[in-house]
């Protein structure tokens, strides 16, 4: 175990991040010499071809990013996000991205300041592939499980929830999909810190392991947001219990040095009876999406459903 330790303590030393500029428009105003070893891109291709954020993603991916970015950059002037970046040669890489307001003094740019690190060698095949190299079949499960799922909550990524999302949508099951936000999340990280937010996020999953069902499916897609699938369900007043019962026992969510702490979420719910055709996993996750802002806007602490 210790040996282990040391070898991801040495990966991690050697991540590189490059550091940009964006303006209020998105568009890239200033980068450092590491963003063309990443991305591919010099300052001269930036400037004459005016490139913005929207260059480095794919078409298919733009909708997912920047839905992320308007509740998370532009909304609370912060991102943490893993996702996948166009090179200038066409190629995919996966970079994990730290992003904040920020005003630019020598440029006098207000806009914000991204950092972004490749992270394409810690991806699911990848690791798959390194634990096959290995033939150790206690590594290999070890490998495939860090992959697929995330490292502070145990929970899947969203590459592999989309995945199996997309499985019971070709079969026609009728689920509940639910994207649920913990309400004022950064006034406890910058109340309390954020050990005890992480902590908070782990007692949420603790949580949904506890009241949903073995094939439920549950993903933490980024920050204090998390999506949930439940299989073969076609009744909202079922839905709505398995919420509040989720409700009673994140209020009673106690963190030790955190006493004043009151733990609340939002839900937004998409019922999809399984019948209707060609309906894609973006169509339930924008829907489910719009009924948390609604959830939101009427005061927090509290489900909406659409049918």
């Amino acid at each position: 175990m210790e040996k282990h330790c040391e070898e991801k303590n040495l990966y991690v030393n050697q991540l590189t991040y490059s550091t940009y500029m964006l303006n209020s428009e998105l568009k890239i105003v200033k980068c450092d010499k590491e963003f063309e070893n990443i991305t591919g891109y010099t300052w001269e291709d930036v400037k004459g071809a005016g490139l913005g954020q929207a260059d480095l993603i794919y078409e298919e991916d733009r909708e997912y990013y920047f839905n992320l970015v308007q509740k998370s950059l532009l909304g609370t002037g912060e991102l943490y996000a893993e996702h996948r970046l166009r090179r200038k040669d066409g190629s995919a890489i996966f970079v994990f991205c730290l992003g904040h307001g920020h005003c630019d003094e020598e440029t006098g740019t207000d806009g914000f300041r991204i950092r972004i690190t490749d992270v394409t060698k810690m991806s699911y095949m990848r690791l798959q592939a390194e634990a096959i190299r290995r033939e150790n079949e206690e590594e290999v499960e070890s490998l495939k499980e860090y992959a697929s799922t995330d490292t502070l909550t145990g929970l899947l990524r969203r590459g592999v929830y989309v995945e199996s999302v997309e499985g019971y949508l070709k079969k026609g099951v009728p689920l509940a999909m639910l994207m649920v936000d913990v309400d004022n999340f950064k006034m406890i990280n910058d109340t309390y810190g954020h050990t005890v937010g992480d902590m908070v996020l782990q007692r949420l999953a603790d949580i949904f392991r506890k009241v949903l069902r073995e094939n439920d499916l549950v993903c933490r897609m980024g920050g204090d947001e998390f999506a949930i699938v439940l299989e073969n369900i076609s009744d909202k007043e079922r839905v709505g219990d398995i919420i509040e019962r989720i409700i009673y026992r994140t209020e009673k969510i106690r963190v030790e040095g955190a006493e004043n702490l009151q733990v609340k979420i939002s839900t937004g719910v998409k019922m999809h009876r399984g019948k209707e055709k060609n309906c894609l996993f973006n169509d339930l996750y924008f829907m489910a999406d719009q009924a948390l802002y609604q959830a939101k806007r009427q005061g927090k602490n509290q489900y909406v459903i659409y049918e």
